[in-house]
């Protein structure tokens, strides 16, 4: 989970409602699709922009294709962000940069082959503390983390290639291998609890790094053909998902030994005026955090922070996905639309609890997910979906 970028996006789709019959597990309330740019045979162009705004964040982007000869082309693309805004502390970059090759193998089949490389590094804003559920206006100005502590980086390698080949002007086959890898880190501090009169704020948070790695195999054949007067047009497919994901969840631990619990403060982690747990959470005063003052508890005495010896939990996750589609779009007339199939997925999951002696964790389970639809078209710019 992280923000793309937008450098290299061709167009965005917003596909409404269940898409479980294509996008499996991720498609069950809508779907997102980013369509990335490929390159241009036989076409040289290029283009750049620049932008800043008055925080001083600015940006650069770069794409530009040059065609090789009549069947390779390569399109070069990038970008470089620098965030900025009207909150303390925060600012971030951004950089992007991904090559694609275009080859036309014969006159009906096209490789395109893609690289993406992402580096972010942002500060983490979790926001202001709330009193009865609404967020304290009084308390607007205020950054409750600071740049050492509240921060999130990514870097990310993304490997594709896609296989187009055309039978003819109504069948064609597309292939598709992706090989992704990523390493984030999450790290933060937020506002756990917050007592206006005595003028403090509790303090929480947690390290969270991640690393994952993705392979996906992808199969598509359409065919359109007529029967009487209906035109069908046939989508089979077949998707092969292996995901390896190694997480670790720290969470603060304070050194200082803690005052009396914050008046409203019901988390039960408080225990009159005992010393704080490497699980709990520190009191500070509002008036140093508003100074950038974290070094310090409300009554004065030295704080310090460790986020690497309070370790929640430690897993690793291995996951696999086997699923084959089919759907039939059947165009009775300009407008009047049928929609039928069905996807099956077998799937694994197997989750390894490393902090509690290795203990392994698998499910098994396989799902058949089926799609029936209407389509009416009362007039061109029109249509009624059930």
């Amino acid at each position: 989970q992280y923000y793309r970028s937008l450098y290299n996006v061709e167009q965005v789709e917003i596909l409404r409602g269940p898409n479980a019959l294509l996008f499996g597990r991720g498609g069950t309330g809508g779907v997102v699709n980013r369509v990335s740019k490929k390159g241009v045979l036989g076409e040289t162009f290029g283009s750049f922009a620049i932008g800043s705004n008055t925080f001083g964040a600015y940006d650069f982007t770069a794409d530009y294709n040059v065609s090789i000869n009549e069947n390779r082309s390569l399109r070069i693309m990038m970008h470089r962000d620098y965030l900025d805004n009207h909150r303390n502390y925060y600012e971030g970059d951004r950089a992007g940069f991904n090559p694609t090759l275009k080859v036309k193998l014969d006159d009906s089949t096209v490789l395109d082959v893609s690289y993406e490389y992402a580096d972010h590094e942002r500060f983490i804003d979790r926001g202001i503390p709330t009193a009865n559920g609404e967020p304290v206006e009084a308390l607007a100005d205020i950054v409750f983390g600071y740049p050492e502590v509240n921060t999130t980086t990514l870097t990310a390698d993304i490997l594709r290639a896609s296989l187009t080949r055309d039978f003819s002007d109504t069948s064609k086959l597309i292939f598709t291998a992706t090989k992704s890898e990523f390493e984030k880190m999450y790290q933060n501090l937020y506002a756990a609890g917050y007592d206006a009169t005595a003028g403090e704020v509790a303090l929480d948070g947690y390290l969270d790094p991640t690393s994952r790695d993705n392979l996906i195999f992808s199969l598509n054949f359409v065919n359109e053909f007529e029967t009487g007067s209906a035109t069908h047009t046939l989508l089979v497919g077949a998707e092969l998902v292996d995901t390896d994901n190694a997480n670790h969840r720290y969470n603060t631990y304070f050194t200082n030994a803690g005052a009396a619990p914050l008046a409203n403060d019901t988390s039960g982690i408080y225990s009159g005026n005992s010393q704080l747990t490497k699980y709990d959470r520190e009191t500070f005063l509002i008036s140093d955090i508003r100074a950038g003052v974290f070094n310090r508890d409300e009554a004065g005495a030295a704080v310090t922070l460790d986020f690497t010896s309070s370790l929640s939990s430690r897993t690793t996750t291995e996951y696999e996905v086997t699923s084959i589609f089919i759907q039939d779009q059947i165009d009775f007339s300009d407008s009047l639309k049928i929609l039928i199939g069905g996807r099956y997925d077998d799937y694994e999951i197997s989750v390894t609890d490393i902090k509690a002696s290795n203990t392994v964790y698998t499910k098994t389970e396989d799902l058949f997910s089926p799609r029936a639809g209407i389509i009416f078209k009362p007039q061109e710019n029109t249509s009624v979906y059930l």
